[in-house]
């Protein structure tokens, strides 16, 4: 496991997520409920807002089902990483950062008695050495 791939899997989750809220503002203004989505061109009177939005939507939630499936995989690479480390702070340290989303000083704050600097050091030195072997597999 590398940081880059770490990080890779951290905007997978973040792209899910914007990629959702894209989705539910088209939704919305496809329901009739929103006079304005914001980010989009207003297509005044007469535009056709079903002709343009449905196609967008579709590539939309396309987009989204091709990040679901490669954060899902990314996932099991994860959970198997981390079920791997066999000192019990480490371990924690990269479930907090990656499953549970925290940043380093709310791990650091989890763990009690760190700081954010530290805790990330610990996790760049645990990915450092790793064999190149493990780095590549996982």
């Amino acid at each position: 496991m590398t940081k880059e791939r770490l990080s890779q899997f951290c905007w997978l989750k973040l792209e899910i997520q914007e990629l959702t809220g894209r989705i539910r503002k088209i939704e919305h203004a496809l329901s009739g409920k929103a006079s304005r989505i914001d980010g989009m061109r207003w297509l005044g009177p007469g535009g056709d807002l079903l002709g343009d939005l449905v196609p967008q939507l579709t590539d939309l939630k396309d987009q989204l089902a091709q990040s679901r499936t490669q954060a899902m995989a990314e996932w099991s690479g994860l959970q198997s990483f981390i079920d791997s480390i066999d000192d019990s702070q480490i371990r924690l340290i990269f479930t907090l950062r990656y499953q549970d989303d925290l940043s380093w000083h709310q791990v650091a704050w989890r763990l009690g008695g760190n700081t954010a600097d530290s805790v990330r050091m610990i996790h760049n030195r645990y990915l450092a050495k790793l064999p190149e072997q493990i780095k590549g597999a996982m």
